[in-house]
Parts: structure tokens; C-alpha cells; sequence
């Protein structure tokens, strides 16, 4: 397959992250690891793509349609932006305009995740409510005509909508990363859900007419309504992914290990997954490798994990060597590689539970 050419659309945030080894009570945080990152979920499939370009020497050359803004007096997080994300092509879609990416209180702990948005008096200096500038969508048309691949996040509708449907006109693939909990929401993205061939969804997602959150029940709509589909994924947490591929159900395991960090993983997975298939893997090995990597970030606070990938990979038998994405003896197969982590955890020092 040999695509190099990675185009991705959604928002990014700039989030104050307080991990802890336990459930709060009465609103009280006792962090055991704090640290301040640029995230959101395009910003994170830009930086796993990147590294694993990187880490294997493979040319990738990775676009980001996000909304920036100029920020207000006495801000900074532009530059953190255009140094956190260097080696990215970013196209700020709201670049004429003064506003900012949202900024966000995060903690995580074993029962899960919580996020406070940015106060309500900063609300109107949201970058994600700005409408984009002038031309934008014809720009954003022509790089998906120049992309490989296309990857969408479920931040602004109408751009979503309209890069989907350029690119099935054209026929350009496109992996969904659908994070929609609001049932209001759901409803706008139907559309980019038909247009999509590859679609990965948290458990905790709802598509429209459903109510609340229920996985199997997401899954069996995703399958009913989207059967041409070439692969859906709903995943979440420990538990096992299920998958959809070629009319058949398939379950990926998820190695059970000492979680430190879960902020991220699974933007890590689509990320990773991206980056997999765009390299030549067939999507079943594709999701597999994806979702081994996205349990080794789990175990790491933040982005840490990513300086340990090259020693994960040379020990895992699904990357071998470690010097790309695929080897002789899985190139183009389709099948479930076994993870075998405990080899891994060993020579990494990271064993499961």
C-alpha cells in the first residue's frame, strides 16, 4: 500500500492533567502526577503517527486542519502549539480570528476519567465555536485531494462532513474517530459515519437514536447502519475490542497492566492504526499492533511512553527488528498476531498484573 501522505482534521486542547491512584472523594485531588500538555484528540494522532514515522524511519508526511486562532493579549499557547507539534503541517482554520484552543482541567484515576472545561467567561474566546475563516473548506478539499489517508475527529461537523464526502467522491479513505456522548450532537454526525471506511468508537459513544451509553448496542447499530464499512471498532477501558471486518465479529484482547496514565489511549490506538495501514498492513494487523502500543502508553504518564517504543517493538513479535512497520513475515497478512507481552514486560521492566 505504501501511503505517505496523512491528512488529519479536529481540535486540539490544552489540558492540566492530575493523575491519581484513587477514586476522588468530596471533590477532593490528590495528585500523584501532574503535567500540562497540548492534547485533544487530532493532536494526539498527529504526535503517534509522527513518532512512528520517526522511530522507524519510515517518510510520512503528517497534516493537521485544527483551530488555533490569535490569542489574546499575554498568551503563550500558540507557541506551545507550533513547538509542541514541530514536523506537523498545521492548517489553522481560524487563523485571522482572536480566540484559542480550550483550556482544560483533566484528572484520571482508576474509576475512570473527569474534564472541566475552560470558565464560562473564556467561552466566547473558544476556538472550537469559531466558525472557520474564508476559503477554508476549499483548502481543506484540496488536501485531501493531495492525502493518502484521511482521518477525522468528531470536533467541527460541517468540516468533518465535508472532508468525508470529498474524499469518498474521490475515493480516499477516511478512519473516524467517533467521540460522541451527547445524543443532541449525534445526529450530526451521521452523515460523516456513512462516508467513513474505517470507524473506531469509545464504549461510552452514542450515534443517533440512541439515548444514553450502551457498547453492544452502539455496536450493533454501527454494523446494522454501516455495512459497508471495511472495519468498526468499539473499544474502552480493559475490556476486550470488538471489531467488525469483511461481515465477520472479531475480538482483539487487551493485555491487562498496570495503568498509570489512560489520558489518550485511545487516540493513541486510531493514531497507531493510521499509521499502520497507511505503511501496508492489512486492517485486522493493523488494529492489533495499534492496540498493543495503545496498552504500553497506558502504563507511562503522559507522553512518556513514546521514548520507550523503539525497545517495545524490537521485542514484540508483531514489529520484530523494529525498523518499520511490518517485516517479510507479516506483510500484508491479515490475521491476529498473539501479543506475548510478558517477554516484553520483562525486558522493559513493566510487568502485567
Amino acid at each position: 500500500m505504501g501511503w505517505k501522505n496523512i491528512l488529519l482534521l479536529g481540535g486540539l486542547a490544552y489540558d492540566n492533567v492530575a493523575i491519581m491512584d484513587e477514586i476522588p472523594v468530596d471533590n477532593k485531588i490528590h495528585a500523584t502526577h501532574s503535567y500540562r500538555t497540548i492534547g485533544g484528540g487530532a493532536g494526539n494522532n498527529a504526535m503517534v503517527i509522527r513518532h512512528m514515522a520517526d522511530t522507524f524511519g519510515v517518510s510520512m508526511d503528517v497534516t493537521l486542519f485544527t483551530k488555533v486562532g490569535q490569542p489574546p493579549v499575554h498568551s503563550f499557547v500558540r507557541n506551545v502549539v507550533y513547538d509542541t507539534f514541530k514536523g506537523i503541517n498545521i492548517h489553522d482554520m481560524v487563523e485571522k480570528q482572536t480566540c484559542e484552543i480550550p483550556n482544560n482541567m483533566v484528572w484520571c484515576h482508576p474509576g475512570g476519567r473527569g474534564v472541566v472545561k475552560q470558565s464560562l467567561e473564556l467561552a466566547e474566546q473558544n476556538a472550537d465555536l469559531r466558525p472557520v475563516d474564508k476559503g477554508t473548506i476549499d483548502k481543506l478539499k484540496e488536501a485531501v485531494r493531495k492525502t493518502d489517508l484521511v482521518g477525522l475527529q468528531t470536533n467541527y461537523a460541517d468540516e468533518a462532513r465535508e472532508a468525508a464526502e470529498y474524499a469518498r467522491m474521490i475515493g480516499k479513505p477516511v478512519v473516524l474517530d467517533y467521540s460522541i456522548s451527547s445524543p443532541d450532537k449525534a445526529p450530526l454526525y451521521t452523515r460523516t459515519l456513512q462516508m467513513s471506511d474505517y470507524i473506531f468508537a469509545p464504549d461510552d459513544s452514542v450515534v443517533e437514536g440512541m439515548t444514553e451509553a450502551n457498547p453492544k448496542k452502539l455496536y450493533q447499530l454501527l454494523v446494522e447502519r454501516h455495512p459497508a464499512a471495511k472495519l468498526i471498532v468499539v473499544s474502552g477501558g480493559p475490556e476486550s475490542v470488538m471489531a467488525r471486518y469483511q461481515g465477520a465479529d472479531h475480538v482483539c484482547p487487551v493485555e491487562r497492566v498496570p495503568v498509570k496514565d489512560q489520558l489518550g489511549a485511545g487516540d493513541t490506538r486510531t493514531g497507531a492504526f493510521a499509521a499502520c495501514l497507511a505503511d501496508g498492513d492489512a486492517p485486522l494487523l493493523a488494529l492489533s499492533k495499534a492496540s498493543a502500543i495503545a496498552t504500553l502508553s497506558v502504563q507511562y504518564v503522559g507522553r512518556n511512553w513514546m521514548e520507550h517504543m523503539s525497545d517495545f517493538v524490537a521485542f514484540h513479535p508483531m514489529f520484530a527488528a523494529g525498523k518499520h512497520f511490518k517485516t517479510a513475515a507479516n506483510k500484508g497478512q491479515g490475521q491476529q498476531h498473539g501479543q506475548h507481552l510478558k517477554l516484553v514486560h520483562a525486558k522493559l521492566g513493566i510487568g502485567g498484573r
